[in-house]
């Protein structure tokens, strides 16, 4: 039996399966992603768009530094605000955590947490006038920074690319049949 080591941009996998790891290498000395699969460019090009996406945010927005996982919750936030429990649910993580993301994020005055007009015990995190407007911004980075990847694909090609990320988060949002909705095959509630 032969194992296939797929190519990884990781330095951490050089050696691995020969002295380069069984990847081609361009001539920068860089394992080449063209060999990778679409999953882990996927993974790599989102990872690079957040980063680069956060870079600017970071640089022109008000003095506040946007961590990954404060961008992880804010697109659960429904503009007439949401409960802490229900963000906590619909990003996946326990409300310890969301409570913590939220306090951080009201300490940057983006967030506030107010009554809930239908339950006076409970409380909804939404937007301050400021996460409002910097939401705004964030959107008009991420369209800047769609229009340089624009320029370098071509309008075909960017056109091809956003219906086929469609395709992929359609099937990819579809629970499998015979498993509930965020399990995997063979992991097991106990």
């Amino acid at each position: 039996m032969r194992l296939t080591v797929r190519c990884f941009t990781s330095r951490a996998f050089e050696g691995v399966g020969g002295k380069d790891g069984g990847c081609p290498r361009p001539r920068t000395g860089r394992p080449s992603i063209a060999s990778s699969a679409p999953g882990q460019l996927l993974i790599k090009g989102a990872r690079l768009l957040e980063e680069r996406f956060l870079a600017r945010v970071n640089r022109q927005g008000p003095k506040v530094t946007l961590r990954r996982a404060h961008t992880s919750l804010l697109p659960h936030i429904d503009q007439q605000g949401t409960r802490l429990t229900e963000l906590a649910r619909r990003v996946g993580i326990t409300k310890q955590a969301a409570g913590q993301l939220v306090s951080d994020l009201e300490s940057m005055e983006l967030l506030e947490r107010v009554e809930d007009p239908l339950d006076g015990r409970a409380k909804l995190v939404r937007f301050t006038h400021l996460g409002l407007e910097s939401i705004h911004r964030g959107l008009s980075v991420l369209r800047q920074i769609e229009s340089e990847l624009e320029a370098v694909l071509g309008k075909t090609k960017m056109r091809q690319l956003h219906e086929a990320q469609l395709l992929v988060v359609d099937e990819l949002s579809r629970p499998k049949r015979g498993s509930r909705r965020g399990r995997t095959a063979g992991s097991s509630t106990a």
